[in-house]
């Protein structure tokens, strides 16, 4: 199961143990920080992950997209194929 395809029964992603890991570390850091700046660096955190999730969701409509065109571009390609090869 890849990491898109794995999600609580809740519906939202699960992370793996190194995503855990990762993100025990910048909660620890943050906490680290004064009072004063911990809440802007929160919401850049909780930014940067929506912007990963998109990101995400952009590169597989492209995976999608690029194979929908090479589903349509296979007759050209196999009739190209064949003339080149005097059939």
């Amino acid at each position: 199961m890849s990491a898109e395809e794995a999600s609580a029964a809740d519906g939202t992603p699960t992370m793996d143990a190194d995503e855990k890991e990762i993100e025990q570390k910048m909660i620890k850091t943050i906490l680290g920080m004064p009072k004063e700046v911990q809440d802007r660096f929160k919401v850049l955190h909780m930014l940067s992950d929506k912007r990963s999730k998109l990101n995400d969701e952009f590169n597989e409509a492209c995976k999608k997209l690029e194979q929908q065109i090479l589903e349509k571009k296979r007759p050209f390609l196999d009739q190209r194929k064949k003339i080149i090869a005097g059939e």
